[in-house]
């Protein structure tokens, strides 16, 4: 940032700590060590040695994971009931 674009900083949003995103996705901490880990969660950012996410990148990793019910391997076979639950045939 120069003094020629006062304000820049202010027009980006603010990264997202573990504690941000655990508590927007309603995982523990530890689950998002695990994915980073793994290599399996949302892309982040390492800055110096704390750990940050863009809002953006979360929401795109969210966006890769929808899926409809019918289309999820766990949901094939289920049938709704009339009460809108699932049920597996047979229970």
């Amino acid at each position: 940032m120069t003094a020629a674009d006062p304000g820049t900083e202010t027009d980006r949003p603010r990264l997202m700590t573990v504690e941000d995103l655990a508590g927007y996705l309603g995982v523990p901490k530890a689950t998002l060590y695990r994915w980073n880990s793994r290599g399996t969660g949302p892309k982040r950012l390492v800055v110096g040695r704390h750990v940050r996410y863009r809002s953006v990148d979360v929401e795109r990793w969210l966006d890769d994971r929808s899926v409809r019910a019918s289309d999820h391997p766990d949901r094939r076979g289920e049938l709704d009931r009339a009460d809108g639950g699932l049920h597996r045939p047979g229970e």
